[in-house]
């Protein structure tokens, strides 16, 4: 203050058991004095917080600011605060309790008690730590630390809070020691960034775990490994990654241990918090720890299947989420649990289940086996009548055949690659020939179309005529009685291509000549028994008169008047 005449300056003292509100408003002595002792307390509301600035925060005073390590500070603005480096790096109670939130200016160690009562702090990269190892060194009533918070931990059998978390999601952490074998510090912060690569393991080796949530997760550093063993429990607030449900579980990792997995025992799940017993994770380097669950469906692509070329399967999929089948070849929808798989080639199908948020696959292979290649070889027409025709097919070792023979009078073979074939006696008949060739090892099969076979004979008679006879002693008159037509005779010097037999039909007969040489004339068709005729044959039998007269001769005359 002063007076019109000079300058009076003012230095400020709040001494031990004194506890200054300043509020927002400011203390400004000019270029007096501040001193805040031991035991004393300040609670402030400006903005700024406190300084050991001229002009700033709080108390603007010029000259000497003294903020002791032994006093009490509280900040519990309604706007957005800064601690200010006026508060010491060390502090007797700390109190917060802005709901707009306070960011640390520097680092700084409570060694009486923290009280939380309102509003979020922000470490900003500060050390922020809670030296009073007593478990009750921390009056929380609400906000989250959104960084790292340091603790001392001492006792056994006591619940020791980290309210950490997010500017938006509280995601507490609570320790509780079992066995400890010294005090030691631990600190803890939230990290919102994926945990990485998680490999499916079984937890307490029967509960499958299958991915990280990845929301986040819980990092630690303990500044000893002491002995230890203790039930730690974790709040996930705000995950939406996954749902936390029943199959959520604690997952853990240190430095000498990097990979996802189990330590301790799981204990239980209520709402958003899950616990975890009987854990000795402690670790100087880092330990960590982020929720992990379930998939809530499975991939079962069904067994490896055989098929033959040609032919279909239906694949045997389940896993109860969303289906995809690759690759696409040959499948009738590569979109449901069991479609029909027509594959070309052997394939490996790799079957894909979508749950929420859960991806799980599979293979299955449908292997094609290639189908036997019967080929039927033979003559396509035969005789009528005709036995012991061969059909066949190559022999393939491994292989069996069956023959299907129909319009046959009989056949034996069926059952080998070669089939033999008595056919009818039909001049105009037909007949098929079908084989089915398995491959023993696979039963794949073929059977072949039918080989139709033809039965009939179209070819007329070929052969000679005979020569006929001669010197047949008759008359002309007599001549087709005495040298007559001979079918059988006729038909001799002629053959059946079908080798069957063959008749000669007259159809004229001609005579000429005289008495003391003649010809008849024969002319003929040659058939056979399927009417094929060779027409206009002719065959000539010759003769003569060849008898002298017969007879008595006369008396002659007598009594004739006449010389010698």
């Amino acid at each position: 203050m002063h007076s019109a005449c000079h300058w009076q300056y003012w230095n400020f003292a709040v001494i031990s058991g004194s506890v200054l509100d300043v509020g927002t408003s400011i203390i400004d002595g000019s270029s007096g004095t501040f001193t805040l002792n031991s035991g004393a307390g300040i609670i402030t509301a400006h903005p700024q917080g406190l300084s050991t600035s001229p002009g700033i925060g709080s108390i603007s005073v010029s000259g000497t600011k003294t903020f002791n390590t032994g006093a009490d500070y509280t900040y519990n603005g309604s706007s957005p605060q800064v601690t200010g480096n006026g508060l010491p790096g060390s502090v007797n109670n700390l109190t917060f309790n802005n709901p707009s939130g306070i960011t640390l200016t520097s680092d700084v160690n409570v060694n009486g008690t923290l009280a939380m009562i309102a509003g979020n702090i922000s470490p900003d990269g500060h050390t922020f730590y809670l030296a009073n190892n007593s478990p009750a060194s921390l009056n929380y009533t609400s906000g989250t630390i959104t960084g790292e918070f340091r603790r001392a931990v001492s006792s056994t059998g006591a619940n020791y809070l980290f309210p950490v978390g997010t500017s938006l999601f509280f995601r507490p952490v609570t320790f509780n020691f079992a066995i400890l074998g010294s005090a030691t510090n631990i600190s803890a912060e939230f990290l919102s960034t994926n945990p990485g690569s998680f490999s499916p393991y079984l937890d307490d080796g029967s509960d499958q775990l299958d991915f990280a949530f990845t929301d986040g997760y819980w990092h630690f550093t303990s500044n000893s490994a002491t002995s230890n063993l203790y039930s730690i429990s974790l709040t996930g607030n705000g995950f939406t990654s996954h749902v936390i449900d029943a199959n959520s579980r604690i997952s853990a990792r240190n430095s000498g241990s990097p990979v996802w997995q189990d330590f301790g025992t799981h204990g239980s799940v209520a709402g958003n918090t899950i616990s975890r017993n009987a854990v000795d994770n402690l670790d100087v380097t880092y330990f960590d720890y982020c929720f992990a669950g379930r998939c809530d469906v499975f991939a079962d692509a069904g067994s490896d299947v055989s098929i033959c070329e040609g032919a279909s399967t239906t694949l045997s999929g389940s896993g109860g989420g969303i289906y995809s089948w690759s690759p696409t070849d040959g499948l009738s929808d590569p979109n449901i649990a069991n479609p029909v798989a027509s594959p070309d080639v052997t394939t490996t199908y790799t079957l894909t289940v979508t749950g929420t948020g859960c991806i799980k696959t599979d293979d299955v292979i449908v292997t094609v086996n290639p189908n036997p290649l019967p080929v039927i070889s033979g003559v396509t027409e035969v005789c009528p009548g005709e036995v012991g025709v061969h059909y066949s097919t190559p022999n393939i070792p491994g292989n069996s055949y069956s023959w299907t023979v129909i319009g046959a009078s009989s056949f034996s073979g069926e059952n080998s690659n070669e089939v033999v074939v008595n056919w009818p006696d039909d001049c105009d008949g037909s007949g098929s020939i079908r084989v089915t060739e398995t491959i023993i090892l696979t039963t794949c099969s073929v059977t072949t179309s039918d080989y139709n076979v033809y039965i009939k004979d179209v070819t007329a008679p070929t052969g000679t005529a005979p020569s006929g006879t001669t010197g047949t002693d008759a008359c002309i008159a007599d001549a087709a009685t005495a040298a007559p037509w001979d079918a059988l005779y006729a038909a001799s010097g002629y053959t059946d291509n079908c080798g069957g037999a063959v008749t000669a039909t007259l159809t004229d007969t001609q005579v000429t000549g005289t008495d003391c040489s003649w010809t008849v004339t024969y002319t003929y068709n040659v058939s056979d028994v399927c009417g094929n005729t060779l027409t206009g044959e002719t065959y000539s039998n010759t003769g003569s008169d060849q008898t002298a007269p017969t007879g008595t001769a006369p008396s002659g005359t007598t009594g004739t008047d006449a010389c010698i």
